[in-house]
Protein backbone atom coordinates (compact mmCIF):
# COMPACT_ATOMS: atom_id res chain seq x y z
CA UNK A 1 0.00 0.00 0.00
CA UNK A 2 1.87 3.46 -1.25
CA UNK A 3 2.00 6.35 1.20
CA UNK A 4 -1.13 8.28 -0.18
CA UNK A 5 -3.73 5.27 0.63
CA UNK A 6 -2.43 5.33 4.11
CA UNK A 7 -2.74 8.86 4.30
CA UNK A 8 -6.55 8.70 2.95
CA UNK A 9 -7.07 5.81 5.18
CA UNK A 10 -6.24 8.14 8.01
CA UNK A 11 -8.14 11.04 7.37
CA UNK A 12 -10.77 8.79 6.95
CA UNK A 13 -10.36 7.62 10.88
CA UNK A 14 -9.75 11.32 12.09
CA UNK A 15 -6.02 10.92 12.62
CA UNK A 16 -4.72 13.55 9.91
CA UNK A 17 -2.11 13.44 7.45
CA UNK A 18 0.30 11.13 8.44
CA UNK A 19 2.56 12.92 6.45
CA UNK A 20 2.35 16.13 8.23
CA UNK A 21 2.17 14.31 11.44
CA UNK A 22 5.78 13.02 10.69
CA UNK A 23 6.85 16.19 10.27
CA UNK A 24 5.34 18.01 13.49
CA UNK A 25 6.31 14.94 16.13
CA UNK A 26 9.32 12.51 15.94
CA UNK A 27 8.73 9.01 15.54
CA UNK A 28 9.74 7.22 18.18
CA UNK A 29 8.99 3.68 16.34
CA UNK A 30 9.23 2.90 13.09
CA UNK A 31 5.57 2.47 10.61
CA UNK A 32 5.06 -0.92 9.35
CA UNK A 33 2.46 -1.57 7.19
CA UNK A 34 -1.10 -3.14 8.16
CA UNK A 35 -3.27 -5.89 6.43
CA UNK A 36 -7.15 -5.64 6.30
CA UNK A 37 -8.27 -7.42 9.59
CA UNK A 38 -5.85 -5.46 11.73
CA UNK A 39 -7.40 -2.45 10.53
CA UNK A 40 -11.21 -3.68 10.76
CA UNK A 41 -9.58 -4.68 14.80
CA UNK A 42 -8.27 -1.46 15.29
CA UNK A 43 -11.35 0.29 13.91
CA UNK A 44 -12.78 -0.67 17.11
CA UNK A 45 -14.63 -4.10 16.48
CA UNK A 46 -13.94 -7.74 14.76
CA UNK A 47 -15.93 -10.14 12.74
CA UNK A 48 -18.51 -11.07 16.42
CA UNK A 49 -19.45 -7.47 16.37
CA UNK A 50 -20.30 -6.97 12.73
CA UNK A 51 -22.12 -10.77 13.09
CA UNK A 52 -24.29 -9.18 15.89
CA UNK A 53 -25.31 -5.93 14.61
CA UNK A 54 -26.58 -7.75 11.37
CA UNK A 55 -28.56 -10.14 13.41
CA UNK A 56 -30.12 -7.12 14.96
CA UNK A 57 -30.96 -5.54 12.06
CA UNK A 58 -32.18 -9.13 10.87
CA UNK A 59 -35.14 -9.26 14.02
CA UNK A 60 -35.94 -5.60 13.72
CA UNK A 61 -36.98 -6.09 9.93
CA UNK A 62 -39.12 -9.75 11.43
CA UNK A 63 -40.76 -7.65 13.94
CA UNK A 64 -41.48 -4.65 11.45
CA UNK A 65 -43.14 -7.56 9.04
CA UNK A 66 -44.87 -9.46 12.17
CA UNK A 67 -46.38 -5.81 12.71
CA UNK A 68 -47.22 -5.16 9.66
CA UNK A 69 -49.50 -8.37 9.60
CA UNK A 70 -51.27 -7.55 13.04
CA UNK A 71 -51.97 -4.43 12.51
CA UNK A 72 -55.23 -4.69 10.18
CA UNK A 73 -56.44 -7.03 13.18
CA UNK A 74 -55.53 -4.90 15.67
CA UNK A 75 -57.88 -2.34 13.78
CA UNK A 76 -60.92 -4.46 14.02
CA UNK A 77 -60.90 -5.09 17.24
CA UNK A 78 -60.44 -1.18 18.56
CA UNK A 79 -63.34 -0.55 16.18
CA UNK A 80 -65.38 -3.44 17.59
CA UNK A 81 -64.44 -2.33 21.02
CA UNK A 82 -65.38 1.62 19.98
CA UNK A 83 -68.70 0.23 18.91
CA UNK A 84 -69.18 -1.42 22.36
CA UNK A 85 -68.62 1.45 23.92
CA UNK A 86 -70.61 4.06 22.21
CA UNK A 87 -73.87 1.04 22.96
CA UNK A 88 -72.53 1.35 26.56
CA UNK A 89 -72.70 5.06 26.35
CA UNK A 90 -76.12 5.37 25.30
CA UNK A 91 -77.55 3.12 27.58
CA UNK A 92 -75.96 5.14 30.18
CA UNK A 93 -77.19 8.00 28.71
CA UNK A 94 -80.48 6.77 28.76
CA UNK A 95 -80.18 5.42 32.39
CA UNK A 96 -79.29 8.99 33.87
CA UNK A 97 -82.33 10.76 31.93
CA UNK A 98 -84.75 8.15 33.48
CA UNK A 99 -82.46 8.74 37.08
CA UNK A 100 -83.53 12.98 36.59
CA UNK A 101 -86.91 12.25 36.17
CA UNK A 102 -87.24 9.74 39.14
CA UNK A 103 -85.16 12.40 41.28
CA UNK A 104 -87.40 15.13 40.17
CA UNK A 105 -90.43 13.55 40.68
CA UNK A 106 -89.17 12.39 44.13
CA UNK A 107 -88.89 15.92 44.85
CA UNK A 108 -91.41 17.08 44.02
CA UNK A 109 -93.25 14.18 46.26
CA UNK A 110 -90.90 15.59 49.16
CA UNK A 111 -92.11 19.32 48.51
CA UNK A 112 -95.45 18.00 48.83
CA UNK A 113 -95.44 16.61 51.28
CA UNK A 114 -93.42 19.02 53.33
CA UNK A 115 -96.19 21.67 52.65
CA UNK A 116 -98.96 18.64 54.12
CA UNK A 117 -96.71 18.36 56.91
CA UNK A 118 -96.43 22.27 57.74
CA UNK A 119 -100.22 22.22 56.92
CA UNK A 120 -100.86 19.77 59.97
CA UNK A 121 -98.25 21.08 61.96
CA UNK A 122 -100.36 24.37 61.93
CA UNK A 123 -102.30 25.50 65.18
CA UNK A 124 -106.09 25.67 65.05
CA UNK A 125 -107.29 28.94 63.82
CA UNK A 126 -109.74 31.61 65.04
CA UNK A 127 -113.00 33.20 64.01
CA UNK A 128 -114.53 36.11 64.86
CA UNK A 129 -117.39 38.45 63.73
CA UNK A 130 -116.89 42.32 62.36
CA UNK A 131 -118.77 44.70 64.62
CA UNK A 132 -117.54 47.99 63.04
CA UNK A 133 -115.98 49.37 60.16
CA UNK A 134 -111.93 48.85 59.95
CA UNK A 135 -110.04 51.92 60.71
CA UNK A 136 -106.42 52.52 59.94
CA UNK A 137 -105.42 49.28 58.99
CA UNK A 138 -107.32 47.65 62.60
CA UNK A 139 -110.81 46.28 62.85
CA UNK A 140 -113.37 45.79 65.91
CA UNK A 141 -114.52 41.80 65.77
CA UNK A 142 -116.02 39.81 68.57
CA UNK A 143 -114.58 36.38 69.10
CA UNK A 144 -115.19 34.31 72.02
CA UNK A 145 -117.75 36.47 73.34
CA UNK A 146 -115.11 39.34 73.68
CA UNK A 147 -114.87 42.48 71.74
CA UNK A 148 -111.33 42.94 70.45
CA UNK A 149 -109.65 45.18 68.30
CA UNK A 150 -107.28 43.56 66.19
CA UNK A 151 -105.00 44.39 63.52
CA UNK A 152 -105.79 43.55 59.62
CA UNK A 153 -102.97 41.91 57.52
CA UNK A 154 -102.18 43.70 54.62
CA UNK A 155 -103.11 41.02 52.27
CA UNK A 156 -106.79 41.44 53.05
CA UNK A 157 -108.87 44.18 51.21
CA UNK A 158 -110.70 46.35 54.16
CA UNK A 159 -113.21 47.15 51.91
CA UNK A 160 -114.25 43.13 52.05
CA UNK A 161 -114.58 43.44 56.18
CA UNK A 162 -118.16 44.27 56.07
CA UNK A 163 -121.04 44.55 59.22
CA UNK A 164 -121.87 40.70 60.43
CA UNK A 165 -119.12 39.36 58.62
CA UNK A 166 -116.90 36.18 60.02
CA UNK A 167 -113.61 36.36 59.39
CA UNK A 168 -110.31 34.37 60.29
CA UNK A 169 -107.63 35.21 62.86
CA UNK A 170 -103.79 33.66 63.39
CA UNK A 171 -102.20 32.84 66.45
CA UNK A 172 -101.44 36.62 67.17
CA UNK A 173 -105.08 37.59 66.26
CA UNK A 174 -104.76 39.06 63.56
CA UNK A 175 -106.89 39.12 60.48
CA UNK A 176 -105.57 37.19 58.06
CA UNK A 177 -108.64 36.05 55.82
CA UNK A 178 -112.36 36.95 54.77
CA UNK A 179 -115.42 34.74 55.07
CA UNK A 180 -118.75 34.77 54.65
CA UNK A 181 -121.73 35.49 56.33
CA UNK A 182 -122.88 33.33 59.16
CA UNK A 183 -126.12 30.76 57.14
CA UNK A 184 -127.70 29.86 60.43
CA UNK A 185 -129.66 31.77 63.21
CA UNK A 186 -132.93 32.48 64.92
CA UNK A 187 -135.77 33.48 63.26
CA UNK A 188 -137.25 36.55 64.63
CA UNK A 189 -140.28 39.29 63.37
CA UNK A 190 -139.52 42.80 62.87
CA UNK A 191 -141.04 44.71 65.14
CA UNK A 192 -139.70 48.42 64.67
CA UNK A 193 -136.76 50.11 62.90
CA UNK A 194 -134.81 52.18 64.44
CA UNK A 195 -133.23 54.26 61.99
CA UNK A 196 -131.43 52.96 59.27
CA UNK A 197 -128.91 50.41 61.09
CA UNK A 198 -130.93 49.22 63.59
CA UNK A 199 -134.19 47.70 64.57
CA UNK A 200 -136.51 45.77 66.75
CA UNK A 201 -137.38 42.32 66.73
CA UNK A 202 -139.68 39.75 68.50
CA UNK A 203 -138.56 36.33 69.34
CA UNK A 204 -140.38 32.98 69.73
CA UNK A 205 -140.80 33.43 73.08
CA UNK A 206 -142.13 36.91 72.74
CA UNK A 207 -138.64 38.44 73.90
CA UNK A 208 -137.99 41.59 72.26
CA UNK A 209 -134.17 42.23 71.01
CA UNK A 210 -132.82 45.53 69.70
CA UNK A 211 -130.23 43.98 67.07
CA UNK A 212 -128.04 45.92 64.29
CA UNK A 213 -128.32 45.09 60.63
CA UNK A 214 -125.76 43.66 58.67
CA UNK A 215 -124.49 45.11 55.21
CA UNK A 216 -126.36 42.91 53.17
CA UNK A 217 -129.20 44.35 54.41
CA UNK A 218 -128.62 47.69 55.19
CA UNK A 219 -129.56 48.52 51.33
CA UNK A 220 -132.63 46.97 51.48
CA UNK A 221 -136.25 47.71 52.57
CA UNK A 222 -136.87 46.94 56.22
CA UNK A 223 -140.70 46.66 57.31
CA UNK A 224 -142.16 45.67 59.90
CA UNK A 225 -143.41 41.67 59.85
CA UNK A 226 -140.52 40.93 58.09
CA UNK A 227 -138.87 37.71 58.90
CA UNK A 228 -135.09 37.85 59.74
CA UNK A 229 -132.35 35.65 60.37
CA UNK A 230 -130.82 36.68 63.90
CA UNK A 231 -126.94 35.96 64.83
CA UNK A 232 -127.53 35.59 68.78
CA UNK A 233 -123.79 35.90 69.42
CA UNK A 234 -123.64 39.45 67.57
CA UNK A 235 -127.16 40.19 67.61
CA UNK A 236 -126.58 41.02 63.85
CA UNK A 237 -129.67 40.50 61.04
CA UNK A 238 -127.80 39.56 58.31
CA UNK A 239 -130.93 37.49 56.13
CA UNK A 240 -134.19 38.28 55.05
CA UNK A 241 -136.27 34.72 55.63
CA UNK A 242 -139.33 34.62 52.66
CA UNK A 243 -142.31 33.71 54.57
CA UNK A 244 -144.46 30.44 53.55
CA UNK A 245 -147.84 32.44 53.51
CA UNK A 246 -148.17 36.20 52.75
CA UNK A 247 -151.06 38.34 53.11
CA UNK A 248 -152.28 39.61 50.51
CA UNK A 249 -155.56 42.25 51.38
CA UNK A 250 -157.64 44.80 49.57
CA UNK A 251 -155.65 48.09 49.36
CA UNK A 252 -152.03 45.60 49.57
CA UNK A 253 -149.59 47.85 47.45
CA UNK A 254 -148.38 47.05 43.88
CA UNK A 255 -145.49 47.67 41.94
CA UNK A 256 -143.82 47.31 38.77
CA UNK A 257 -140.65 45.73 37.82
CA UNK A 258 -138.60 49.02 37.65
CA UNK A 259 -139.84 49.84 41.30
CA UNK A 260 -142.96 52.20 40.23
CA UNK A 261 -145.94 51.98 42.70
CA UNK A 262 -148.70 51.21 40.38
CA UNK A 263 -151.77 51.14 43.04
CA UNK A 264 -153.38 49.19 44.91
CA UNK A 265 -155.35 45.93 45.00
CA UNK A 266 -159.01 45.80 44.64
CA UNK A 267 -159.58 42.61 44.11
CA UNK A 268 -158.88 38.85 42.41
CA UNK A 269 -160.99 36.77 39.62
CA UNK A 270 -161.50 33.40 40.83
CA UNK A 271 -161.13 31.47 37.43
CA UNK A 272 -160.64 27.82 36.90
CA UNK A 273 -156.62 27.70 37.23
CA UNK A 274 -155.28 27.63 41.00
CA UNK A 275 -153.92 31.14 40.54
CA UNK A 276 -156.11 34.42 40.57
CA UNK A 277 -155.77 37.58 38.45
CA UNK A 278 -155.30 40.35 40.26
CA UNK A 279 -157.90 43.61 39.80
CA UNK A 280 -155.92 46.70 39.80
CA UNK A 281 -156.91 49.99 40.53
CA UNK A 282 -155.05 53.32 39.84
CA UNK A 283 -156.06 56.67 39.60
CA UNK A 284 -158.06 58.72 41.92
CA UNK A 285 -161.55 59.76 42.27
CA UNK A 286 -162.95 60.59 38.81
CA UNK A 287 -159.96 59.18 36.84
CA UNK A 288 -159.72 55.96 38.61
CA UNK A 289 -160.21 52.87 36.39
CA UNK A 290 -159.55 48.74 37.05
CA UNK A 291 -156.89 46.72 34.75
CA UNK A 292 -156.59 43.17 35.36
CA UNK A 293 -153.39 41.70 35.76
CA UNK A 294 -153.11 38.27 34.49
CA UNK A 295 -151.84 35.71 37.17
CA UNK A 296 -148.48 34.90 35.03
CA UNK A 297 -147.22 38.10 35.64
CA UNK A 298 -146.81 38.00 39.46
CA UNK A 299 -143.14 38.04 39.91
CA UNK A 300 -142.97 38.34 43.31
CA UNK A 301 -145.62 38.10 46.30
CA UNK A 302 -144.45 39.25 49.54
CA UNK A 303 -146.75 40.36 52.96
CA UNK A 304 -149.19 43.54 51.81
CA UNK A 305 -147.22 43.99 49.22
CA UNK A 306 -146.87 42.14 44.91
CA UNK A 307 -144.37 42.89 42.29
CA UNK A 308 -145.01 42.63 38.83
CA UNK A 309 -142.90 40.98 35.80
CA UNK A 310 -144.17 44.28 34.06
CA UNK A 311 -143.06 47.90 33.51
CA UNK A 312 -145.16 50.65 34.25
CA UNK A 313 -145.68 51.48 30.71
CA UNK A 314 -146.76 47.82 30.02
CA UNK A 315 -149.12 47.90 32.50
CA UNK A 316 -150.72 51.35 31.48
CA UNK A 317 -150.81 49.67 27.78
CA UNK A 318 -153.35 46.92 29.31
CA UNK A 319 -157.15 47.20 28.46
CA UNK A 320 -159.50 48.56 31.15
CA UNK A 321 -162.10 45.86 32.24
CA UNK A 322 -165.39 46.80 34.33
CA UNK A 323 -165.21 43.88 37.14
CA UNK A 324 -169.06 43.01 38.15
CA UNK A 325 -168.93 42.59 42.50
CA UNK A 326 -170.43 39.66 44.14
CA UNK A 327 -170.91 41.67 47.05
Amino acid sequence: MTDESWNEEARARGLGDLGSAAETSPRSEPITPMGGAARAASAGGGPGQVDRELEALRSEVRALRDASRTTPQQTRELEARLSHLQTSLQSLSTQNERLVRTLKEAREQIVNLKKEVDRLAQPPSTYGLVLDEPQEGSVDILTGGRKMRVAVSPSVDAAELALGREVMLNEALNVVSVHGYERVGEVVTVKEKLGDDRVVVVTHGDEERVCRIATPLLGERIRVGDSLALDPRSNFVHERIPKLEVEIRRSSAVYSTDGHHLGHVEGFLIGSGEMADIVLERGHLWGRREVVIPAASVERVENDKITLSLTKDQVGALDVRHVHRWF
